[in-house]
């Protein structure tokens, strides 16, 4: 049970002295009180009341005898102004009845009849013509007011208390002062300090309380500290920095009773920065299991922190010019195949993807569509409205499609005012709806909204693609569908086949 409380209050020895001698004063203190040796100021206060009592009482007699009340309420006014710890007084007569009274004497006279006077509460008995005739009744201030420089109780017992207090601190700064200057390494020998001080790592050995009794050179330079600064200190008054734990290395050590490795932790130092040490804590157990201190290790790594650091800025850095570069490299692949002005495909790249869809086989009856689409009567936008609004008629037309149509259709720039595009895997009746759905989008639009007037409309040709077909093959006959639609007014879709060839 003991040796349980003694692990859980973990006194320093600093605190179990300075407890002892204010334990020896207090003993002193109260022999002396008791053998009459410390005055009691609460006696010779008792002793004066008692005597102005009876003062007042004897003159209070006298003036009775003359029958003459105000003469005996001046006395009695008199005596409360001359002595300032008198609250009120008041003469009751044996009835009971109060006859005089001075001060609000109902409010501070406080006990009955019956009972016997207080050191506040003072009552003597007033003789007229040799017979009881009233009592003078005195009611005085409290012996302590209550206040913080005043406790409620004997001057002794505050005496005491401040005693205690006082020497508690000042006994307790001079004996850290004793314990500190009490250079624990100077009982080590010579041979052991150099063999610590020999040592790469830093070394701290505290006690049982945690205070540090002896710290190595190389803890001092890393600390920035001379080794004086150190002896008799708490540990857990360095600056350390233990970041998401609550409890030092050895404390847990202390705790588990198990040796601690790698932890780590940053301690502030100055003019420095902060170094990063790797700590491994073993605790000194005695024959009886009880932990009488720890040896504490500490490996600077703050040097390779800093390179991990910056081995890890370094990656980041690539890793965020690699993503760069690929986002560039995709931009420039992005320009490459598009046109600068309308981001449609560019020649090149579109008969690649006509050349790609010519090798697809035939499947499920899907067919595969080549449209060719001309802005029809743009010479005469250009020279009318200019190559600005030239130019946005262009962009306007390849917007207008693209939002027409799906993702898997490719739209091209074949030149000047030409587009072509690509529909696969569809019929070519299907084929046929999304051109004129495309034509009609375009004719509904309004290029320039500071030109209303101006519609566009294009002119289209559309055929169907096959496994034997070559582009310059396909390439004809979606132009020769086109030149239809051109002929026959403009504005309209035409769908390359036999019948048309005859037609035409």
């Amino acid at each position: 049970m003991f040796k349980e409380l003694k692990r859980k209050f973990n006194l320093s020895p600093a605190v179990k002295v300075t407890s002892g001698l204010v334990m020896i004063m207090i003993s002193v203190l109260i022999i002396s009180q008791a053998l009459g040796l410390i005055p009691d100021t609460r006696e010779g206060v008792l002793e004066s009341r008692k005597t102005l009592a009876e003062s007042v009482a004897v003159q209070t007699s006298i003036l009775s005898s003359l029958d003459n009340k105000e003469l005996l309420e001046t006395s009695i006014e008199q005596t409360l102004s001359r002595d300032d710890t008198i609250k009120s007084v008041g003469l009751r007569l044996v009835s009971g009845e109060l006859d005089v009274s001075v001060g609000s004497h109902d409010e501070h006279w406080v006990i009955d009849t019956s009972e016997n006077s207080t050191p506040e509460n003072i009552r003597v008995p007033v003789l007229k013509n040799g017979e009881l005739w009233s009592h003078v009744e005195l009611a005085f201030e409290p012996l302590h007011s209550g206040s913080w420089f005043r406790p409620p109780f004997t001057s002794f017992v505050a005496l005491v208390l401040l005693s205690s207090l006082l020497c508690l601190l000042g006994f307790w700064l001079y004996i850290k002062r004793i314990i500190k200057a009490l250079n624990p390494s100077e009982a080590i020998p010579a041979e052991v300090r150099a063999a610590y001080d020999s040592l790469s790592e830093g070394v701290l050995i505290l006690n049982s309380y945690n205070e540090i009794v002896l710290a190595n050179t190389a803890l001092c330079d890393i600390l920035s500290t001379r080794p004086d600064n150190l002896y008799g200190e708490l540990a857990e008054d360095l600056p350390w920095d233990f970041g998401d734990k609550t409890k030092s290395p050895w404390e847990l050590c202390t705790a588990t009773k198990e040796p601690l490795r790698g932890a780590r932790l940053t301690v502030a130092r100055k003019e420095k920065n902060a170094a990063d040490l790797l700590c491994n804590a073993t605790p000194v157990i005695d024959d009886s299991d009880n932990v009488k201190g720890v040896i504490v290790t500490f490996d600077d790594v703050s040097e390779i922190t800093r390179i991990s650091s910056e081995q890890r800025q370094t990656a980041a850095q690539l890793e965020q010019a690699k993503e760069a570069l690929e986002d560039q490299t995709e931009v420039n692949d992005t320009l490459s195949s598009e046109d600068s002005l309308t981001g449609a495909l560019n020649r090149s790249v579109f008969f690649e993807k006509l050349d790609q869809l010519l090798k697809q086989s035939d499947q499920n009856d899907a067919a595969r569509s080549l449209v060719v689409m001309d802005i029809d009567n743009f010479k005469s936008v250009n020279e009318t409205y200019g190559y600005d609004l030239g130019d946005e008629i262009l962009k306007f037309v390849v917007d207008k499609t693209k939002k027409t149509v799906s993702k898997d259709i490719e739209i091209g720039r074949l030149e000047g005012d030409s587009f072509g595009i690509l529909i696969p895997n569809r019929k070519m009746e299907s084929a046929k709806k999304l051109a004129e759905t495309i034509r009609l989008a375009i004719n509904h639009g309004e290029p320039d909204p500071t030109h209303p007037s101006l519609k566009v409309t294009v002119s289209v040709g559309i055929c169907q693609l096959h496994a034997n077909h070559r582009i310059e093959t396909i390439l004809r006959d979606a132009d020769n569908a086109l030149q239809i639609s051109k002929e026959q007014g403009r504005n309209m879709v035409t769908n390359w086949t036999e019948e048309t060839v005859e037609a035409a």
